[in-house]
């Protein structure tokens, strides 16, 4: 039970995060959900279904129904909603699939799960904060911009952050919120800002953008903690490669605005710099437009430096800002708003099995050692997803036996999604890397806090031994894993 307990959060964390899980209790009409202090009771069959009922409650329904009567005269969100009808009226009852959404559906999903994570991690219960940011969203001037600190927050929220949002209503300068990070105990005053506007046709993309402007303004501010940005680019351009020429001028501007911009006659303070872009709000009929994050440090040398870097840099770099990587690390992982309550694969959950899935500890019929059906616990099992099958090792009476059966298509996917609990425990998974650096990223993970001396006599028939000898523990175990990762590559590659 405890192994089991032990997959069951690393799954939820892989789908929600590692911020409040989804509260939820099973209930005599359907399901009660708690959301911050609040409860709503409902008869969804998946967390989709939830979100879509919770924003057309928090947003209004009247409110939403008038606005889509409007067609492109309407608020945004009225958009959304005609364009997510039109690609829903031929989704089975339940389930969401990737060939019946479009990016209305998706924008709509987006912002409901961002609303949902606020108020549900919200805990200023003696300011009126929450209900004036969802009035804001109902404005059409500046809804975007408001969309984008909703996908900051929840940003921070997904990596763990606590969130304390402030008043900009009070005298003096205000961020977005001030994010912190329980593990380190830093804090990080957040502005957002987001290009506003109709896009001027012919007119350069940067020169839209304005980031030097944009610096300048989340800049200015006298604000007492570390600084993130996030900038919002607000643009239909689908980014997918880093060598996107629009991310290379914006590169350049940053490096520029390091140069040159001032601040009351000072130069600019540093600042982590988060560059986002969601596509999917426009092109609605479309499915065209994932999001886009590119993090870099403003006037931070060692946040996610540019141009080549050795090993070690590499090291020192990501262990000066753990806060930072870990958001980082949170937003590549989780994307997408989840369509499962409790952290399942939907596969496992909506789908119906012609076997029951194998979960180790469990007890099964399965083909005995003389082909006899026995009943027999699993207690251990791998899968081999390219040749659809799975091996199971079962116990029966102190006697273990082996077992081989099929994968069905969707056990395949979930497996290669995460293969780590596909089987209900944890189990350790080898992982394939793709270049020296990787793995010698990979041995440092295991062997960065390994004693000095037992690194040196490990080390001890290595011709460099003599140069490293008076290397500091750290030091030493970058280089030996550096070393290492150099020689299993050169030698995967003679192989």
């Amino acid at each position: 039970m405890r192994r089991r307990r032990e997959a069951e959060v690393r799954d939820r964390q892989a789908q929600q995060g590692l911020g409040k899980a989804i509260q939820f209790y099973k209930v005599q009409d359907g399901t009660a959900l708690v959301i911050g202090r609040e409860l709503m009771i409902g008869r969804w069959l998946t967390f989709t279904d939830f979100l879509l009922d919770y924003l057309a409650e928090r947003m209004g329904r009247l409110w939403i129904a008038e606005e889509m009567s409007k067609g492109v005269d309407g608020h945004l969100i009225g958009q959304w909603a005609s364009a997510m009808r039109g690609a829903k009226s031929s989704v089975p009852p339940g389930m969401v699939t990737s060939n019946k959404i479009n990016n209305g559906f998706r924008s709509i999903l987006s912002l409901a799960y961002n609303i949902y994570l606020i108020e549900h991690h919200y805990e200023q219960y003696d300011k009126p904060l929450f209900d004036r940011f969802v009035k804001r969203l109902r404005r059409p001037d500046g809804f975007l911009a408001t969309v984008a600190e909703t996908y900051s927050a929840a940003a921070f929220l997904k990596a763990g952050f606590m969130l304390e949002y402030e008043d900009d209503l009070q005298a003096g300068h205000h961020a977005e919120f001030v994010a912190t990070y329980p593990l380190t105990g830093r804090r990080f005053s957040v502005e957002v800002k987001s290009r506003t506007g109709a896009l001027r046709p012919g007119a350069p993309i940067k020169d839209q953008i304005k980031l030097k402007n944009k610096l300048s303004q989340a800049l200015k501010k006298d604000l007492p903690w570390s600084r993130v940005v996030f900038v919002d680019l607000n643009i239909p351009n689908v980014i997918v490669d880093h060598e996107d020429p629009l991310l290379a001028d914006a590169l350049s501007e940053v490096e520029e605005a390091e140069r040159s911009l001032r601040i009351k006659n000072a130069p600019a303070p540093s600042a982590y710099l988060f560059l986002a872009n969601q596509p999917f709000h426009y092109n609605l009929t479309s499915l065209e437009g994932a999001p886009m994050i590119g993090a870099l440090g403003f006037k931070l040398p060692t946040f996610q430096p540019r141009g080549a870097i050795s090993f070690r840099d590499h090291i020192i770099a990501r262990e000066a800002h753990p806060e930072m990587h870990a958001l980082i690390q949170s937003m590549a992982v989780h994307s997408e708003p989840p369509s499962t309550f409790d952290g399942q694969a939907p596969e496992f959950v909506y789908e119906k099995p012609k076997f029951p899935r194998w979960l180790i500890g469990n007890e099964y019929v399965v083909p005995g050692p003389n082909n006899a059906e026995v009943v027999a616990v699993l207690t251990s099992a791998c899968a081999m997803p390219d040749q659809r099958k799975m091996m199971g090792i079962f116990a029966l009476n102190g006697f273990h036996f082996s077992v081989e059966a099929p994968m069905t298509e969707y056990e395949v996917t979930v497996y290669l999604r995460k293969p780590e609990t596909f089987f209900g425990v944890v189990q350790e998974v080898t992982q394939q890397v793709k270049s020296a650096a990787e793995l010698a990223d990979f041995f440092y993970s295991v062997y960065k806090d390994t004693p000095r001396e037992t690194l040196l006599d490990w080390m001890k028939d290595h011709p460099l031994i003599d140069q490293v000898r008076d290397f500091s523990q750290k030091d030493l175990a970058i280089w030996v894993c550096e070393q290492w990762g150099l020689g299993a590559n050169q030698h995967q590659k003679r192989d």
